[in-house]
């Protein structure tokens, strides 16, 4: 037997497993489901279990199951804390999705209904907000940019970017933002999430808003490393068989 053919089977050998190991390795990762709330199985008044508030001091109100504003003939969850209810998860990165149903009421004293992602510092990475007449917004630099006017249900979605801080923004199945910057992204970019926060009221006195269908799922693309370098000495012992050969 030619002392090449050896040479020869162990590159291709390395070269295959070597490819194989990468097609796999680039695969996306199976979403992991971080939050899933909907509020069927709780009594209502009942507790919606893991959430907190913010400032307890000041009010200690958070998350109940109601039946009073009904989505689909089911349950819902109702907030009226206007300082704020947090919910904190184990810090993730990546692709990070929200998605969710609202129903904040009108009326001239309801105010504010607020939706943030909590940052591993921190800091609230800002995504989407209602005031009492019925008008949604996003924000930059702070301040509320209008985007629409809608009352009812209405079901937002977020994708969020860890690694820039940029967040895409939909609205009823329609895209509103895409890779927007609140004007945070410098400071939040590469903070992992690790938490949602949310209000309903105004000067520091919550009114009724209510949600339904909370899912928080990780969707992050993640690469094997080892894969990769395979891929190297893989073509790299192709080319050494085929020149030995040649020569």
């Amino acid at each position: 037997m030619s002392p090449i053919l050896p040479s020869l089977a162990k590159a291709l050998s390395l070269g295959v497993v070597a490819v194989s190991l990468c097609l796999g390795g680039a695969a996306k990762a199976a979403p992991v489901v971080i939050v899933d709330e909907n509020y069927n199985s709780l009594g209502v008044g009942q507790t919606v279990p893991g959430w907190t508030a913010h400032q307890p001091q000041f009010d200690t109100t958070v998350p109940v199951a109601s039946n009073t504003v009904m989505l689909d003939g089911s349950n819902t969850a109702l907030i009226q804390n206007d300082r704020g209810v947090e919910k904190f998860f184990a810090p993730v990165s990546g692709k990070i999705s929200l998605s969710f149903d609202a129903h904040p009421l009108t009326g001239s004293s309801d105010g504010n209904f607020v939706v943030n992602f909590i940052t591993s510092t921190g800091s609230h990475a800002n995504l989407v907000r209602k005031n009492e007449s019925d008008n949604w917004f996003y924000t930059f630099n702070g301040q509320p940019t209008f985007f629409a006017s809608v009352t009812g249900w209405h079901h937002i979605d977020v994708d969020y970017y860890t690694d820039t801080g940029l967040y895409d923004l939909s609205l009823d199945g329609n895209q509103i933002l895409a890779n927007y910057d609140t004007g945070a992204a410098a400071l939040q970019a590469g903070l992992a999430i690790e938490g949602i926060w949310m209000n309903s009221g105004r000067g520091g006195a919550g009114k009724p808003s209510y949600i339904d269908n909370l899912v928080i799922t990780q969707m992050a693309t993640v690469p094997e490393p080892g894969a990769l370098a395979l891929f190297g000495p893989g073509l790299a012992g192709l080319g050494y068989a085929r020149r030995k050969r040649a020569a």
